[in-house]
């Protein structure tokens, strides 16, 4: 299944989404002026529990995006920019992270184990229990 477009906001919560293309989306977050005066209310794509074993996210914009207890096994994420994502827990376990921005992120209790992280970018993201990563 290849996905074109997305409205950040829709729910991706809990579905088997194995094998799906998001390669290129844009799934940057927008702001929903729709009921708040002041347009402060801010929509993020959410992958909450969502299974995405061998998904595509080539290129994928995705800052800020919630991915708690996702399982993004074998997942493509090459050049993927997930800058301040929501994702402990996540299992990123055997996925190609190789150039991905995970600046700012939080990455508590993540499984990075048999990632490719070449080039990957942790800078100032939250590590804490992840497992898999060589941290020295």
């Amino acid at each position: 299944m290849t996905i074109r477009t997305h409205h950040a906001g829709a729910p991706f919560v809990g579905l088997d989404l194995s094998g799906a293309d998001f390669t290129t989306v844009d799934l940057r977050p927008f702001a929903d002026t729709s009921d708040l005066p002041s347009g402060d209310r801010l929509i993020r794509a959410d992958f909450t529990s969502t299974r995405l074993h061998k998904a595509r996210f080539i290129g994928v914009r995705a800052p800020r995006a919630i991915f708690d207890q996702a399982d993004l096994t074998d997942a493509d994420c090459t050049g993927a920019d997930f800058t301040q994502t929501y994702a402990p827990a996540a299992k990123f376990t055997r996925a190609d992270l190789t150039d991905a921005d995970f600046t700012g992120a939080d990455l508590t209790g993540a499984d990075f184990t048999d990632a490719t992280v070449t080039g990957a970018d942790f800078t100032d993201a939250y590590l804490a229990g992840a497992t898999g990563l060589d941290r020295t």
